[in-house]
Parts: structure tokens; sequence; C-alpha cells
């Protein structure tokens, strides 16, 4: 990876890691294609296992239709003895409504956002003016032990 590149990928990845939070939220007020997380009852953890595949009370996905009281999220799964191992399958998920314990929105964290982009911009900024400095980590003397010049008149 270039020199150039290398910041401006880890400003990304930093971004989309830190800058978000999860809500609580209300399971009427979620709309459809929104990214949720929920915790479902101890009956829908043992059907969704079983059905799907699923381990755990709390799922991580997205909704993608709501028909009725039955949400269908599209969640990251893996199925139990797979030997694709922690690589992510992805599958649609029906759950019930009253199955539903407890859904959190997730939400942009604005504070984190802003100071993630100030720390990235200051550290882009001391880098640049190193720079055009001249600070290179060389000697200054002009005796960096080179190879020494040889000019041919030709």
């Amino acid at each position: 990876m270039g020199r150039g590149v290398g910041l401006p990928v880890l400003l990304a990845i930093a971004l989309q890691l830190g800058c978000y939070r999860y809500v609580p939220t209300d399971l009427a007020t979620v709309p459809v294609g929104g990214h949720i997380r929920t915790v479902v009852s101890g009956t829908a953890t043992d059907r969704l296992r079983v059905t799907y595949g699923v381990a755990g009370p709390t799922l991580d996905g997205r909704i993608v239709a709501r028909d009725g009281d039955v949400l269908t999220l599209f969640v990251p799964s893996v199925p139990l003895g797979s030997p694709l191992g922690p690589r992510p399958l992805y599958q649609q998920v029906p759950i019930a409504a009253a199955d539903v314990v407890g859904i959190d929105v997730r939400k942009l964290d604005v504070f984190r956002t802003g100071t993630l982009v100030a720390a990235g911009a200051a550290a882009a900024t001391a880098i640049t003016i190193g720079a055009l400095r001249g600070a290179t980590g060389g000697t200054g003397s002009g005796s960096g032990g080179g190879p020494t010049e040889s000019r041919r008149p030709w």
C-alpha cells in the first residue's frame, strides 16, 4: 500500500468501527431497512438455533420486511458444524414481534465522529508539516555514508 493511501484507509476503517452506537427504541418506530440489535425470548432463541442455526439471544442485522406482527431480519449466521469457520453467511430470519424482548437502533455518534475526524486531521497536519520542513529522518550534515559519487566525462 502506498504511503499516501495508508492514512485515508486507516481513517475510513476507524470511522466505520467507532462512530456508531446503539440506542434503545420501540419496535413500532424502526423502519424497514434499519440496522438493529435485538434480544429475543428463550423460546425464540431455541427455535432460531434449531431452524436457522443462529446461536444466542442477541441478533444484529437489518430489517428487510415487516408483515403484520412478524419482522424479517437479514442477519449474519454460520450453520452449526459448517467448515467455513468464522466467515459470515447471511440469511433472512422471521421473528414474531411477541418474541422481541428488547430492540436497539444503530445511530451515528456525532461526538465520537467529530473527535475521530479532528484527531485524523491533526495527525495529517503534523505529518504534512514534518514533510514540508524536511523531517525525513536523515542526518542534516550531508555525510550520510552513502556511495561515493563518480563522474565520467563521456
